[in-house]
């Protein structure tokens, strides 16, 4: 199967749709002149841009096939990804090395007209690998790579992304990626939910909490409580994961104040629900308390 999904990518006979594209270009153009550097350049640019965008299709199908579309399939997510992270597994090694790289082909990150590439040994999740960087946690949010949204938010729901970032040497990597994936502009709503979701379990997590506890991610946290202000389940995560880390936390409280969470919270307590709203009361009641020496 890993080299049918290869092949599929590589070879254009196999590639209908690719051919099609390419038999349009071209037919709309004369073949018969000269064609000089420029068009020429211009030529090999569009068919790599369609190779790379047929090789995001065959992923996408392949996840479709492996999303648990048929109930009672083999081929699923939660099953390769149990088979993955199960510590008492008898898969071999470059087994268990191919079906971290099928569902990293599954995810297909990659940057605009760029092909896709596969992480390194250690991590072997490419849109993980370097997140503890600023220029890869701006790559991730920005608008100019692409990937699937759906597939993402179930490997985070079933703890695999947080599974491979554990390998890597900086123990950040997991929360840097997150707060990267929720500054995207063009991620799903379930993909920026499941990740809401994720960083309020690790604020409710001693171990992992400390993570969350600095100047950097309390300011994007307060920040995107404004942005997401009409989403009531983004907002009631993002709020329960900055109660729980100023829960026990002076300096953090500190840090509250100072990003400006009145303002942010304040103009919402009206239109919130209840339970956000009591959320809201919470974080206010931490400033005025770091206000107040308390």
């Amino acid at each position: 199967a890993w080299e049918l999904l290869r092949e599929m990518t590589k070879n254009d006979d196999m590639n209908g749709l690719l051919v099609e594209q390419l038999h349009e270009y071209f037919f709309t153009h004369d073949t018969e002149k000269p064609i000089s550097s420029e068009d020429e350049a211009t030529r090999e640019a569009l068919i790599q841009k369609l190779r790379y965008e047929w090789s995001q299709r065959v992923a996408r199908y392949l996840a479709f096939c492996g999303d648990g579309t048929q109930p009672h399939h083999t081929l699923q997510l939660k099953h390769i990804t149990a088979a993955v992270m199960r510590p008492s597994s008898s898969l071999s090694a470059r087994d268990r090395e191919i079906l971290e790289r099928i569902l990293e082909f599954f995810v297909h990150y990659r940057l605009r007209d760029k092909s896709f590439k596969e992480g390194g040994e250690t991590c072997r999740f490419n849109i993980a690998e370097g997140i503890e960087t600023q220029a890869k946690q701006e790559e991730v949010s920005g608008p100019g790579n692409g990937f699937n949204d759906v597939v993402l938010a179930k490997l985070l729901k079933l703890q695999y992304v947080r599974f491979v970032t554990s390998r890597l040497p900086d123990k950040s990597a997991y929360p840097s990626l997150l707060i990267a994936l929720l500054a995207r502009r063009t991620s799903a709503r379930n993909l920026t939910l499941q990740v809401a979701r994720e960083l309020a379990a690790l604020a409710c997590s001693n171990e992992t909490s400390k993570l969350l506890q600095n100047t950097k991610c309390i300011t994007h946290l307060v920040h995107h409580l404004q942005y997401h202000a009409g989403n009531e389940m983004v907002l009631f995560y993002l709020s329960m994961t900055l109660d729980h880390l100023a829960r026990d936390s002076v300096s953090c409280r500190r840090q509250l104040s100072a990003s400006g969470l009145a303002r942010v919270v304040v103009p919402q307590l009206l239109r919130a629900n209840q339970r956000v709203r009591t959320v809201f009361l919470r974080l206010l009641e931490h400033c005025y308390g770091s206000s107040r020496g308390l």
